[in-house]
């Protein structure tokens, strides 16, 4: 589906430097996927420290640590 819209050139202008979006319809595109992503995720911020953590976090952080280390070539 083709729509025209109309956007303020510096506005236009400001978007695809901040993002690195060369094409004006990508970065239309861009926007929409990311409003649509945080409206599907608002009933996750009901939960609002509501929820139990289970597992050993420190655990968690090591094994995420050397897994960064070990696929970026650092030992």
């Amino acid at each position: 589906m083709r729509n025209t819209i109309r956007f303020d050139v510096t506005f236009m202008a400001d978007v695809l430097a901040t993002t690195g979006v060369k094409i004006k319809r990508e970065a239309v595109k861009l926007g929409l996927k990311t409003l649509l992503m945080r409206k599907q995720q608002e009933p996750i911020n009901t939960f609002n420290g509501r929820l139990k953590r289970e597992g050993d976090l420190n655990r968690l952080r090591l094994w995420r640590c050397l897994g960064e280390q070990r696929f970026s070539g650092h030992r």
